[in-house]
Protein backbone atom coordinates (compact mmCIF):
# COMPACT_ATOMS: atom_id res chain seq x y z
CA UNK A 1 0.00 0.00 0.00
CA UNK A 2 1.12 3.09 -1.10
CA UNK A 3 1.79 6.03 2.02
CA UNK A 4 -1.05 9.06 2.09
CA UNK A 5 1.61 11.83 0.97
CA UNK A 6 1.89 14.92 2.85
CA UNK A 7 -0.85 15.58 5.38
CA UNK A 8 -2.14 19.32 5.93
CA UNK A 9 -5.00 20.43 8.02
CA UNK A 10 -7.38 22.56 6.03
CA UNK A 11 -10.27 24.86 7.83
CA UNK A 12 -14.02 23.81 6.68
CA UNK A 13 -16.55 26.22 7.84
CA UNK A 14 -14.80 26.27 11.30
CA UNK A 15 -13.92 22.82 11.63
CA UNK A 16 -10.75 21.51 11.03
CA UNK A 17 -9.67 18.42 9.22
CA UNK A 18 -6.63 16.52 7.95
CA UNK A 19 -6.71 16.28 4.38
CA UNK A 20 -4.19 14.40 1.85
CA UNK A 21 -1.88 17.54 0.17
CA UNK A 22 -1.89 15.28 -3.05
CA UNK A 23 -5.10 14.46 -3.17
CA UNK A 24 -6.56 18.33 -3.25
CA UNK A 25 -3.53 19.17 -5.78
CA UNK A 26 -4.73 16.39 -7.74
CA UNK A 27 -8.35 17.89 -7.60
CA UNK A 28 -7.19 21.22 -8.66
CA UNK A 29 -4.99 19.95 -11.48
CA UNK A 30 -8.04 17.85 -12.84
CA UNK A 31 -10.03 20.94 -12.76
CA UNK A 32 -7.23 23.17 -14.64
CA UNK A 33 -6.88 20.30 -17.30
CA UNK A 34 -10.29 20.57 -17.75
CA UNK A 35 -10.39 24.49 -18.49
CA UNK A 36 -7.02 24.19 -20.42
CA UNK A 37 -7.53 26.43 -23.39
CA UNK A 38 -4.78 23.60 -25.34
CA UNK A 39 -5.43 20.02 -26.28
CA UNK A 40 -4.10 17.67 -23.55
CA UNK A 41 -1.22 16.48 -25.70
CA UNK A 42 -0.53 20.58 -26.68
CA UNK A 43 -0.41 21.03 -22.92
CA UNK A 44 1.57 18.36 -21.96
CA UNK A 45 4.32 19.12 -24.52
CA UNK A 46 4.35 22.91 -23.31
CA UNK A 47 4.85 21.84 -20.28
CA UNK A 48 7.36 19.07 -20.74
CA UNK A 49 5.54 16.13 -18.84
CA UNK A 50 4.33 13.29 -20.75
CA UNK A 51 0.93 13.24 -22.44
CA UNK A 52 0.01 9.83 -21.01
CA UNK A 53 0.43 11.32 -17.56
CA UNK A 54 -1.39 13.95 -17.86
CA UNK A 55 -4.51 11.62 -18.74
CA UNK A 56 -3.81 9.53 -16.23
CA UNK A 57 -4.08 12.42 -13.65
CA UNK A 58 -7.21 13.28 -15.32
CA UNK A 59 -8.73 10.01 -15.37
CA UNK A 60 -7.78 9.49 -11.40
CA UNK A 61 -5.48 6.72 -12.01
CA UNK A 62 -2.41 8.66 -11.05
CA UNK A 63 -1.90 11.66 -8.16
CA UNK A 64 -0.47 15.11 -9.42
CA UNK A 65 2.67 15.80 -7.73
CA UNK A 66 4.39 19.06 -6.93
CA UNK A 67 6.69 19.02 -9.76
CA UNK A 68 4.04 18.28 -12.38
CA UNK A 69 1.73 20.96 -11.00
CA UNK A 70 4.56 23.62 -11.08
CA UNK A 71 5.42 22.41 -14.72
CA UNK A 72 1.68 23.25 -15.84
CA UNK A 73 1.67 26.61 -13.93
CA UNK A 74 5.17 27.78 -15.58
CA UNK A 75 3.37 26.48 -19.05
CA UNK A 76 0.14 28.17 -18.10
CA UNK A 77 1.62 31.44 -17.31
CA UNK A 78 3.73 31.46 -20.74
CA UNK A 79 0.25 30.94 -22.38
CA UNK A 80 -0.74 34.17 -20.81
CA UNK A 81 1.96 36.05 -22.21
Amino acid sequence: MNPPGPLVVAETRGRYHIVNMHHRLTQATREVLRHAPLSLRALAEDAEVSHALLAYIQSGKRAATPEVVERLAMALERLAG
